[in-house]
């Protein structure tokens, strides 16, 4: 399958000519790993941190009663490399891969890496901000994996925020737009109101209560679950950043595979009038 779409999409006949230099998992949950087969064993894999001792031996360790995730074909492991992004500067990768990776800070999450963001739905989940075009105006997309399952979870924007009245770019960028340029300091926000309608207190200021919601990131304490939403709603808000879930098929009607270009074409409006249905099924409730 990924190879069928990876060939039709480039229009080659094999793998070898896209010209990649790597594999990204965003979580090694079947539902996301897709086939790793398809692709040359020359291609690394890199993965969020705890990954690999969280899969182990795979499939095949797991049914001999040793350290290994059930879920994770032991044939993916073999004759491939597989690299935690915090250990990418001392791997054997090609040297632009290194010079990526760096510390630094994107909107309202604190630890980030170029390739790298905390995620808290399984061990080494990670959410990658990918920058979709550069000019006029830089726009980037989230892709956020697992963090959410479900538009409806990170919009509509909890107060004060307001959808597309803030740019991420530089200040002269959002000048450009006519947009207010991103501020650090209105990351002070509500929880989305899903979880607490009645609550104008800032999530990153009071304790959330670990039976308040149900909650699907189960290997970690449900208040960072919360604040990873309250995050995506933030970054929701900027009107050069596009959210999107795995798991968010309101994305997958608007827009397809294609994503290039989301801005121009009007994709982020169009998935989130998508939503609306669902989001209206939640308010009732």
């Amino acid at each position: 399958m990924c190879n069928n779409v990876l060939l039709n999409k480039f229009h080659v006949d094999s793998i070898d000519q896209i010209g990649l230099s790597g594999i990204i998992l965003s979580h090694a949950h079947m539902d996301h790993y897709g086939n790793l087969l398809d692709f040359p064993a020359s291609l690394p894999v890199f993965v969020g941190p705890g990954t690999m001792d969280w899969v182990g031996g795979g499939e095949d360790a797991a049914k001999r009663g040793e350290k290994g995730l059930m879920t994770f074909p032991t044939s993916f492991l073999e004759g491939r490399a597989f690299i935690e992004m915090q250990n990418i500067a001392e791997s054997d990768v090609d040297d632009r891969i290194k010079s990526r990776i760096r510390d630094a800070k994107v909107g309202p999450f604190e630890r980030v890496w170029d390739w790298f963001g905390d995620g808290s739905h399984c061990h080494g989940h990670m959410v990658l901000c990918a920058k979709t075009t550069s000019s006029p105006s830089p726009t980037y997309v989230l892709l956020t994996g697992d963090a959410a399952h479900q538009q409806a979870l990170y919009h509509p924007l909890p107060p004060p925020l307001q959808l597309n009245a803030e740019s991420l770019s530089t200040p002269a960028a959002a000048e450009h737009n006519e947009r207010q340029p991103y501020a650090s300091e209105s990351d002070r926000r509500a929880t989305p109101g899903f979880f607490d309608r009645g609550s104008g207190a800032a999530v990153t200021e009071r304790a959330i209560a670990h039976d308040s919601a149900s909650c699907m990131q189960v290997l970690f304490p449900r208040n960072k679950a919360m604040r990873t939403l309250a995050a995506l709603s933030r970054l929701e808000a900027c009107a050069d950043v596009m959210v999107v879930l795995a798991h968010e098929i309101e994305f997958a009607d608007a827009v397809g595979l294609r994503v290039n270009g989301w801005w121009d074409v009007g994709y982020k409006e169009a998935k989130i009038e998508r939503g609306r249905q669902a989001r209206e099924r939640l308010a009732a409730l």
